[in-house]
């Protein structure tokens, strides 16, 4: 870090200390991984989902003049609040993996629970301050699910039973482990989590009118970045905060469209072509925008 400019925000790599090898751990560790195997990737296109503080420098006189870290987040999400305004400053980022640490913490399944309420909780309160940010934030893949947080939630485990709740999760995740049922604990474990992270949201955010203003997908700002299949050559530039809408064009017509990021993801240019192939797959566009087979 001694090296770096002294106008950007630096961030190391810090993959996760743990050695353990069962599922919670394992999927730790992947997602990790593809966190910074994004940042390495050439063209990387920040936003404020890649800012994490784990191993990062900044010059002191930068970190104050961009108001610093807001001390009313206590939890998690202390370092997407300063991406936002780090990244609206427009201040360079840069990812340096030489520069290179250990993330130690405590893998077990119990913590992973408990970190997704706090997740919750802070992205309500991330949201109130930045209510661009839903669209990115794991709250995005809770659509299905808003009707019912609006209508008070009945369906969350209540605080006072969150710890009963939570040990019974964990002995059905262990049962299934021990099976070695890898794809049954993994569908668990995502449901458990997004239950849990709900109740977060709800327990920070208990106003139900609140909740429908703020997390009403049909309010949140979206970029629309568009592949032009006749004019190519021009790279997309996806905004930093606000969710990007990337759609295919060919002949003046769009012919399909996906939201740029995932709930919760960060910008994985590889993920969204995918994306974009399956939606014009599913809407029989794919062969009518490719070249007829006599075209050079």
């Amino acid at each position: 870090m001694r090296a770096a400019p002294a106008d950007q925000l630096t961030l190391g790599t810090y993959p996760p200390a743990t050695t353990a090898t069962d599922f919670n751990a394992t999927m730790v560790r992947r997602w990790w991984a593809d966190h910074f195997r994004l940042l390495a990737a050439p063209g990387h296109r920040w936003r404020f989902t890649d800012i994490c503080d784990g191993n990062s420098s900044i010059p002191v006189r930068l970190f104050q003049a961009v108001g610093g870290f807001d001390e009313a987040f206590t939890g998690r999400r202390q370092d997407y609040e300063f991406g936002v305004r780090i990244l609206e400053a427009r201040v360079p980022v840069a990812y340096v993996p030489e520069a290179a640490g250990l993330h130690h913490f405590d893998p077990t399944i119990e913590t992973t629970l408990r970190n997704s309420r706090q997740e919750g909780r802070d992205d309500a309160q991330l949201i109130r301050k930045h209510p661009a940010t839903a669209a990115t934030l794991p709250i995005a893949g809770l659509t299905g699910y808003l009707a019912r947080l609006r209508g008070g939630a009945a369906w969350l485990p209540r605080a006072t039973g969150l710890e009963a709740w939570r040990r019974s999760t964990v002995r059905g995740l262990n049962a299934l482990e021990a099976a070695n049922l890898r794809s049954r604990w993994t569908f668990l474990l995502h449901r458990v989590l997004l239950i849990n992270y709900a109740g977060g949201i709800v327990e920070a955010m208990p106003d139900a009118q609140e909740r429908a203003e703020l997390l009403d997908p049909g309010r949140w700002p979206r970029q629309d970045l568009v592949i032009d299949l006749d004019h190519g050559g021009r790279q997309l530039e996806p905004a930093a905060v606000v969710l990007p809408r990337v759609s295919v064009q060919v002949k003046g017509r769009r012919v399909a469209a996906v939201d740029g990021v995932v709930p919760g993801g960060q910008w994985d240019v590889e993920a969204l072509v995918e994306r974009l192939t399956w939606a014009l797959l599913a809407q029989g566009a794919l062969p009518w925008v490719l070249p007829d087979a006599g075209e050079d």
